[in-house]
């Protein structure tokens, strides 16, 4: 069975040793940002198939990183697409 995306975030972070806390606000704010909080808990098989970039990027804003290189930053985003 598969995670669904907050548990895959959840998990990403707890990779990265980020404390839960800091986690789960990184994480509710990442999903606001990338449009995907409506869909926080499909699993992730149905999310990565429609949102492979959005939840790439969910995944890098929770981590935080002082820096961070994209490659095709845009490749598979939805430009018409409206995020809260």
């Amino acid at each position: 069975m598969g995670m669904d995306a907050v548990q895959t975030l959840r998990y990403m972070a707890e990779l990265n040793s980020l404390p839960r806390d800091v986690a789960d606000a990184r994480i509710e704010e990442a999903l606001k940002t990338v449009g995907l909080a409506d869909e926080a808990k499909k699993k992730t098989e149905r999310i990565l198939a429609r949102h492979e970039a959005e939840t790439g990027i969910a995944e890098l804003l929770v981590k935080d990183p002082r820096s961070h290189s994209l490659d095709e930053p845009t490749l598979g985003l939805d430009p018409t697409r409206q995020t809260a």
